[in-house]
């Protein structure tokens, strides 16, 4: 094992370096593949095309900045009100941002491939609070992708897009390939502008009619503005105020001037030169994060990584200076459904030992529940439950101090938040003898994710169980076996519901 995770035997080095061979061929098929389709994009008057893309990406970056802005939640929050036409980028302009990043580009040329995402026009439903962040229901057309199946970068994954919603001559909304309004949930950071119109929501837009009557508003709504709908006002709306803000509406009201009078707009052919050009432009940055990601795998050996995790393992004494594994690196050796460093570190000073078996079951349902959540501060437990988390976090603060001293990549605060203290007081519970329908009452989550929880803890306790009886922990041995038998009980551990 190495820290956080990783390691053995031979036949399992073996294995994984086969895996990272095919890999690879895989990513460089891939990098090739979208290199060749890159290459037989042809763009009419490329020069001319290029320099007046050149004014609308810079055009674009800076509306982008004023819809950062206008983002902010303390701008745009007291507006997402159920009804409020919303124009919502058809993908998210943080992940555009990230991508080209990956892909080795600098920051203006990464703002740049966020702003250059496209939007249509939606209906506000609701909004809710994940964090920090803010996540918005919003109602649009949503159509598939066809994938092209002789084409081994693309996937075989069905994919969406975002469609319009303005409506033809006739005022029927146009089908685009079978497309549907459908209510997704986008971040905030999606949302392009807030309009100051609103329309009718229906109470539940579950059936089909319903959305499609609402989709029909909005597309009358559209085609009433034929100038464009309008926006709500930044500065006496949503009380965006500072000097600098007003420079950047100039700056872009000047560049919106210099693109009208560009003689590229005139061109008859504008629309199909526009989309070659960026059919080109999205192509080369995908061979070029698939070119990265070729390199990358070439050397997933990462020498300096392995040492450093050596490194980790030898000052926390699994194995010695020369890489014989000791008491501890037999334990964590066991552990693969759990943090194996931290998980063996509760064993050695004593966690397990003094926490009787209720408390125990507690504890493992914070090793293995880690999935996001609202601030752990918010997080109901009970004080015993509260102690025993503090005690997993002080353990596993060590842990990452240790992992972040050796030089590996880890945030420290985030490592100790992965480990959530959510299930803590439910699986207590359980543990005791509670039915499944009253243990569901200290939660909001789906039954689905808790079944899964306990059976993956029912698991580690298994493993830790196994672990102890290599190093002749007899007595924690005893004490994990009879933890299992307390959780492996009624409908979570039944082997099918159907008869």
């Amino acid at each position: 094992k190495s820290g956080g995770g990783g390691g053995g035997g031979g036949a399992r080095g073996g294995a994984a370096s086969s895996v990272v061979a095919v890999a690879r061929m895989n990513l460089e098929a891939a990098a090739a593949a979208l290199a060749e389709e890159r290459d037989a994009v042809v763009v009419e008057d490329g020069e001319a095309v290029a320099e007046y893309v050149n004014l609308r990406d810079t055009l674009a970056v800076l509306q982008a900045e004023r819809r950062d802005i206008l983002n902010l939640p303390q701008h745009s929050v007291p507006f997402l009100q159920p009804g409020r036409l919303v124009r919502v980028c058809t993908s998210d302009p943080r992940q555009a941002a990230q991508m080209a990043a990956a892909a080795g580009e600098d920051g203006g040329a990464a703002a740049m491939a966020a702003a250059g995402i496209s939007a249509e026009w939606g209906m506000i439903v609701s909004f809710e609070r994940n964090g920090t962040d803010y996540m918005v229901d919003v109602l649009v057309m949503i159509a598939e992708v066809p994938v092209d199946k002789s084409n081994p970068a693309a996937g075989q994954r069905k994919r969406f897009k975002i469609r319009s919603m303005a409506s033809g001559p006739d005022g029927q909304i146009p089908p685009e390939s079978e497309a549907l309004p459908q209510v997704i949930q986008v971040p905030l950071s999606q949302v392009d502008r807030l309009s100051s119109v609103r329309v009718y929501v229906p109470k539940d837009l579950r059936p089909v009619e319903a959305r499609l009557r609402s989709a029909k508003s909005v597309a009358e709504v559209i085609k009433r503005f034929p100038d464009g709908i309008p926006m709500l006002n930044a500065e006496e709306d949503m009380k965006v105020e500072g000097g600098q803000f007003r420079k950047l509406v100039r700056r872009i009201e000047a560049l919106e001037g210099m693109i009208t009078k560009h003689p590229v707009g005139e061109s008859p052919n504008i629309a199909a030169q526009l989309e070659a050009f960026a059919r080109k432009r999205e192509l080369a940055l995908r061979t070029k994060i698939a070119k990265r990601e070729a390199k990358a795998a070439s050397g997933l050996i990462l020498r300096d990584e392995l040492k450093h995790r050596r490194r980790v393992l030898r000052r926390m004494n699994y194995v010695t200076d020369e890489g014989v594994v000791m008491t501890k690196g037999r334990v964590a050796c066991e552990m693969t459904t759990a943090d194996e460093l931290v998980a063996t570190e509760l064993i050695f000073n004593g966690t397990f030992k003094e926490l009787d078996h209720e408390m125990c079951v507690a504890l493992i349902s914070a090793l293995v529940w880690r999935e996001a959540g609202p601030d752990i501060a918010e997080v109901k437990m009970s004080d015993e439950s509260k102690e025993v988390y503090n005690k997993l976090r002080d353990t596993v603060r060590l842990v990452g101090k240790q992992v972040s001293e050796c030089k590996l990549n880890i945030d420290v605060n985030e490592y100790v938040d992965s480990f959530r203290p959510d299930l803590m007081d439910m699986t207590r519970a359980w543990s005791t003898g509670t039915r499944f329908s009253e243990i569901m009452k200290l939660t909001n989550l789906f039954e689905g994710s808790v079944v899964r929880a306990i059976r993956r803890m029912e698991e580690v306790m298994r493993q830790l169980s196994t672990a102890c009886r290599v190093i002749g922990e007899t007595e924690l041995e005893t004490k994990f076996t009879e933890c299992s038998d307390m959780v492996k009980r009624d409908i979570v551990f039944t082997e099918s519901l159907f008869l």
